[in-house]
């Protein structure tokens, strides 16, 4: 899966990269062939900017796990975050479009973050949070400055 959206499809401006493309691909043969694509819609901030992914894992048929964060925190560009978590998304349903007109740059899947009404996207669902201050307080950390500090160096 593309961490959020291609050019094409609305990737060059963080409010308007939210739909990004899941690939299936057969290795079993040489070279490996796509066997399907899906859309993914991605998290929004409360500013309406895309909550890139960073992984996905697969759970079970046609469900994953995606690590979906904002850039900020330690590194980033404010030192306190506000979204870092593990979501799952199920492409049961979804519009397999491998094959199909969106496979030609000319034929983005999103014009201006809106998606194509033809397709019907993964089903997307926010599941854990790393930044929950109730669970973060358990661990004696917190979530933006000043940096919590263990005995063998910095979180």
């Amino acid at each position: 899966m593309l961490q959020s959206a291609t050019i094409q499809d609305g990737g060059a401006d963080k409010t308007t990269s939210r739909y990004t493309r899941l690939f299936a691909f057969d290795i079993k043969v040489l070279p490996p062939r796509l066997v399907g694509e899906w859309v993914v819609p991605l998290p929004l901030s409360n500013k309406n900017h895309t909550e890139a992914c960073s992984e996905i894992q697969f759970v079970k048929e046609g469900v994953f796990f995606a690590l979906s964060r904002d850039g900020d925190g330690r590194g980033g560009g404010d030192n306190k975050s506000s979204y870092k978590n593990a979501d799952l998304f199920s492409i049961h349903g979804a519009t397999d479009i491998h094959g199909k007109k969106f496979d030609n740059h000319l034929n983005p899947i999103a014009v201006n973050g809106t998606l194509d009404p033809s397709i019907k996207p993964a089903e997307y669902v926010a599941f854990i949070s790393f930044i929950d201050p109730i669970q973060l307080a358990r661990f004696g950390l917190h979530n933006g400055m000043p940096f919590t500090f263990l005995d063998d160096g910095v979180i």
